[in-house]
């Protein structure tokens, strides 16, 4: 990751998770262009009448996987019971 001992000691638990993900979404990031070269050279021996295959099928990737964001709505109890905990 690029750390020195001392930037690596300060960090936090959840700043190396951070950290450590980053490097590994960089890291799919440049393997994206030798998946791409595979797939270029494996589309060229196609035969005729098949289709080439899909590059995430050659080389998966932890970047292919699409990441459902789930959006948590309080119900209007819920709210005002925060309400009265917190701003009495």
């Amino acid at each position: 990751m690029g750390l020195s001992y001392h930037e690596f000691m300060s960090l936090s638990v959840r700043e190396f998770n951070l950290k450590a993900q980053g490097y590994w979404i960089r890291h799919n990031r440049n393997l994206e262009g030798h998946r791409m070269v595979a797939h270029a050279i494996l589309s060229v021996n196609v035969k005729k009448g098949k289709k080439a295959p899909n590059p995430s099928k050659i080389w998966p990737l932890l970047t292919d996987r699409a990441k459902e964001v789930k959006v948590f709505v309080p119900s209007a109890e819920k709210l005002e019971e925060v309400k009265k905990r917190y701003f009495k």
